[in-house]
This record gives C-alpha cells, sequence and structure tokens, in this order.
C-alpha cells in the first residue's frame, strides 16, 4: 500500500512512518520541516518530501498513486491559536482542504485524519463518547471541528481519529511540550515540577504506540468514522506526579502554582467505537509508558 503521512516528520507521524514502513508499506513522508526533522528515518526506506499542506498543487502532485493519506500536518498551540488565528485557519483548516481536494482529484481511496478531544470542550458526561456536543473553546480546536466537517462531506473514505494526550518516546521538549514530557525532563535534571491547580483535574493519556495501533487499523476499514483514541482510564495530575516521581526515585512535592483559566477539569475517552470499528485495544499501561520515557 501506498501510503502519504503529511507531518510525518513529527512526533506522532515519524512513529507512524517508521512502523508502516517496517510492515512493507510504501511510505512518504510531506513535512515543511517546522517542528518535524527528517533524522528520524535514518535507517529506514521511508521517503521524504518537503513541502508544505497549504500549497494545493505541489500536494496534487505528491498524491498521484497514492492509496492512502494520513493528515497530520497542524499547528497544534492552543494558546497561540488565540492570539494567530488566521495562521491557524490558513494551516490546519485550508491546508486540510487542500489535502481532501488534492487527494479526491489524485484519486487517493481514503484519508485518516488527526483530530482532537479539544474539540468536545468541557464535556457534558464522563467519559466522554464521541456523540457528545462538540463545544470547542479554543482556535485551535474550532480549526479541528472544521477539518472534521470538510472530511464528512467529501466523497472518499475517511477517518476523524480524536487523539486524547499522547505521550511516548521521542516527544520533543519545547514550551508547548505536554506535562509528562515536562514533568520527566524535570524529574531527570533534579528540578521542581510545576501543577497548576490542584492537581486533581484528570487526562487520559494513551502511549505512542497505541496510537499507531489505531492508525494501522484503521488502513484496513472502509466507510466514514470519528473515533475516539485514549485509554478510557482517567489519571489525575497528581497520580501522574507520583507515579513519574516514584519511577525516577524523587520524594520532593511538586510546586502548585494557580490554575490557568479556560482548563478543562476532566478529560477520558469513551473507547467502545474504537474496538468495535477497529478492535483497538490500548497495551501499554501509564506506568509501563512513564518507564519507557523514563529510561531515554
Amino acid at each position: 500500500m501506498s501510503i502519504i503521512i503529511t507531518g510525518g516528520a513529527g512526533f506522532i507521524g515519524s512513529h507512524t512512518a517508521k512502523a508502516l514502513d517496517t510492515e512493507g508499506h510504501d511510505v512518504w513522508v510531506y513535512d515543511n520541516l517546522s517542528t518535524g526533522s527528517k533524522e528520524r528515518f535514518r535507517n529506514s526506506h521511508v521517503k521524504f518530501v518537503h513541502g508544505d499542506v497549504r500549497d494545493l498543487a505541489s500536494l496534487v502532485e505528491i498524491f498521484k498513486g497514492t492509496d492512502v493519506v494520513v493528515h497530520l500536518a497542524a499547528l497544534t498551540s492552543v494558546t497561540v491559536s488565540q492570539s494567530q488565528p488566521s495562521l491557524y485557519h490558513d494551516v490546519n483548516v485550508q491546508g486540510t482542504q487542500n489535502v481532501i481536494k488534492a487527494a479526491v482529484k489524485s484519486g487517493v481511496s481514503k484519508i485518516l485524519f488527526a483530530s482532537s478531544a479539544a474539540v468536545y470542550g468541557n464535556p457534558i458526561s464522563i467519559p466522554i463518547s464521541e456523540d457528545q456536543p462538540l463545544r470547542p473553546q479554543s482556535v485551535y480546536a474550532k480549526t479541528k471541528v472544521q477539518g472534521e466537517e470538510m472530511l464528512n462531506k467529501c466523497s472518499i473514505d475517511t477517518f476523524a481519529l480524536r487523539f486524547f494526550n499522547v505521550y511516548g518516546h521521542g516527544q520533543p521538549l519545547n514550551a508547548y511540550a505536554g506535562v509528562i514530557t515536562r514533568f520527566n525532563d524535570a524529574l531527570k535534571n533534579d528540578e521542581n515540577c510545576t501543577i497548576f491547580g490542584a492537581g486533581t483535574q484528570t487526562r487520559d493519556f494513551v502511549y505512542i504506540d497505541d496510537v499507531v495501533s489505531a492508525i494501522k487499523a484503521a488502513l484496513d476499514v472502509g466507510g466514514k468514522h470519528v473515533l475516539n483514541v485514549g485509554t478510557g482510564q482517567p489519571t489525575s495530575i497528581n497520580a501522574l506526579y507520583e507515579t513519574l516521581a516514584k519511577i525516577h526515585g524523587r520524594t520532593s512535592p511538586p510546586v502548585y502554582e494557580k490554575a490557568r483559566g479556560g482548563e478543562i477539569e476532566h478529560s477520558v475517552a469513551d473507547i467502545t467505537r474504537a474496538h468495535a470499528v477497529l478492535r483497538y485495544r490500548p497495551m501499554t499501561s501509564l506506568e509501563e509508558g512513564l518507564r519507557k520515557i523514563a529510561r531515554e
């Protein structure tokens, strides 16, 4: 199978590309390298093309002869999206529209789209099923809702995979890194970890290998689907810190600071539908995943 991964030089994309490459697929990565690195594909058969999803003509050309597009290219900072909405519209909305147009024109049979749990906003109930109303609270989340709407209207098979809190080995540390990456780096360097609020807020942390397993499973399923990709297990930020600190042999408490405005209190996926459609079942426990990244 010929597969192109937009944004494939990033964290989720590079793991996906390498996994598909080892299974014998013809894998191409299309990325502008704004955050990713093509060095991730050393010692693999993955082919790299430098490009931007805002360039429709380039997408049409590169998609020729492709079976499936895994569309991961996006800007992902909630904070920056609020201050630069036009940029986020150009990349996340117009870019997704370009991917869809190019895929249809080039005869691609399926698009897999990286959506986000952020589309739910503050959920009505926990765990969150795909049928809950979408109440995006940021420009970033709104762009993901718009992406899903465009996919639903296009003429080919599509998957919108709503990723919850993805983490794992090789996740970059930057200004917008997830809490696990930040905690792990601080604990390695014997620095204090900061928790905003009381630490009782919960998240659904899903290991990168399980996310890749969902993407791989979707390659072989037809139709149009919207699916949560998480674990179905809530973890408080306090419990996360305690587990990771124990792994690192640290006993000092975290530093607590004032809660950040607009933060969602509880988020955990209902993965019933993903199991029914994909036979998806996360295999990596949180402690096992944390031990893996602690060894890096």
